[in-house]
C-alpha cells in the first residue's frame, strides 16, 4: 500500500508542477530574455515547490506523530515512540527527495524555451 501511495504522490507533484510551469512559461521565458541566470530560475522553481510541500508536511506530520504515537507500545512493544518519529521521518524525507526530483523535468523543459517563443505567448 505504501508503495501505491508514493507512486501517486510523485505523479501528483509532477502533474502539479508541471502545470506551475507551464503556466509560468511567459514569466521564465520573459527573464531569460532580459538575461536572468538560468540557475536562479531553477532554484526559484525548486524554492517554490519545496515551501509548498514542506507546509503540506508539517501540517501532515503533526497529526501522523500524534497517531503514531499514541499506537506504538501496541505496534512495537520494544520501541515504542522511537520506531514511530523514524517511520515518520523516513517519511518525510522520501516525500522532499521525490519532490527534489519531480521538479527538475520541468525546470529543464522551461529552461529550453526560446525567449521569442514565450514573447509571442503573452
Amino acid at each position: 500500500m505504501s508503495l501505491v501511495a508514493i507512486i501517486l504522490a510523485t505523479a501528483g507533484v509532477y502533474a502539479l508542477m508541471s502545470f506551475t510551469v507551464s503556466r509560468r512559461t511567459s514569466e521564465i521565458g520573459i527573464r531569460l530574455a532580459l538575461g536572468a541566470n538560468p540557475r536562479r530560475i531553477v532554484m526559484t522553481t525548486f524554492a517554490r515547490a519545496l515551501s509548498q510541500v514542506g507546509i503540506g508536511l508539517l501540517v501532515g506530520s503533526l497529526p501522523a506523530g500524534l497517531l503514531m504515537s499514541g499506537l506504538g507500545p501496541e505496534v512495537a512493544p520494544n520501541a515504542g515512540t522511537q520506531v514511530a518519529l523514524g517511520t515518520i521521518a523516513l517519511s518525510l524525507l522520501t516525500v522532499a527527495v521525490i519532490t527534489a526530483l519531480a521538479c527538475v523535468a520541468p525546470a529543464r523543459r522551461a529552461l529550453q524555451i526560446q525567449p521569442t517563443d514565450a514573447l509571442k505567448a503573452t
